[in-house]
């Protein structure tokens, strides 16, 4: 049996301790029941766990064993009732309760996720308390408060339409930074996104990083940009229609028919090229 650690969750370092986060707070994925837990894990437990990068179990066993110079047994306990977990399981740690979640590892022969090194959850001092969390986890860049549309269900203030303040080189910095301190992701708002002038390169940058924002449009899309979006492999792309009733839509949205025409061919072009 080949096993890994799940590649829908994050092991992050946290001074004393290892956060065992889920790898998207947003998006759902197969075994993943619960997207917004937050938990932290003894940092032997993520040495442990490091091993697991889609080879035999035994071999897992044996390498964190030596590694750690420790009883095999430990190890094939503690590693066992993770494989596959239904449900999350609970280790206890001098009262400390230590949660590990539902499929913590999966089987798999083909195993493309992240690779940890037991080296990076080695601290001079172990402290499990609960606490916040030493270094931003995610972060959120607000782009511009600008959008197409006027529609009537909005509670944003939008007198001053704005782009972001922040500068692109500092915003490329923050990006930067953000990978130095182990930062799982880094979503986008607004306003609408495609209205913010380098859009294709804060996207390009944060896909290279293996960041993968979230992002919800109302503008209609052309075609040469639904390429673009498909040629640096972003993920998903929520559409926001409101509803499919002209009338309705000219209404709700404070838009004219030209608006109705193109976002329905956006919908096309986004299944043809997308799919």
């Amino acid at each position: 049996m080949n096993i890994a650690f799940n590649p829908n969750y994050i092991l992050k370092p946290d001074r004393g301790r290892v956060l065992l986060l889920p790898k998207d707070s947003i998006r759902t994925y197969e075994g993943v029941s619960n997207n917004s837990f937050d938990g932290f894990i003894h940092p032997i437990h993520a040495m442990i766990l490091s091993f697991a990068k889609g080879n035999n179990k035994d071999d897992v066993i044996k390498g964190a064993a030596e590694y750690l110079q420790i009883n095999e047994n430990f190890v094939r306990n503690f590693i066992e009732p993770l494989i596959k977990n239904k449900e999350p399981y609970a280790v206890i740690y001098k009262n400390v309760v230590i949660q590990f979640p539902a499929n913590t590892l999966i089987e798999t022969n083909n195993y493309s996720g992240k690779i940890y090194n037991p080296e990076d959850f080695q601290f001079e001092e172990l402290d499990l308390k609960l606490k916040r969390h030493l270094t931003p986890s995610r972060i959120t860049l607000m782009v511009n408060n600008k959008c197409i549309t006027n529609c009537l269900y909005c509670y944003a203030d939008r007198n001053n339409k704005i782009d972001c303040k922040i500068p692109f080189n500092k915003m490329i910095k923050i990006i930067n930074e953000a990978v130095k301190l182990n930062v799982i992701n880094i979503d986008v708002s607004g306003g609408e996104f495609f209205l913010y002038k380098h859009w294709k390169e804060l996207l390009s940058i944060l896909l290279k990083n293996e960041f993968t924002p979230f992002i919800s449009t109302k503008m209609p899309i052309k075609e040469n940009n639904i390429i673009f979006l498909k040629n640096i492999n972003v993920p998903d792309l929520q559409i926001s229609l409101d509803t499919l009733i002209p009338n309705n839509l000219i209404r709700i949205l404070d838009v004219n028919k030209n608006y109705i025409t193109r976002k329905y061919a956006s919908c096309i072009f986004l299944f043809i090229f997308i799919k």
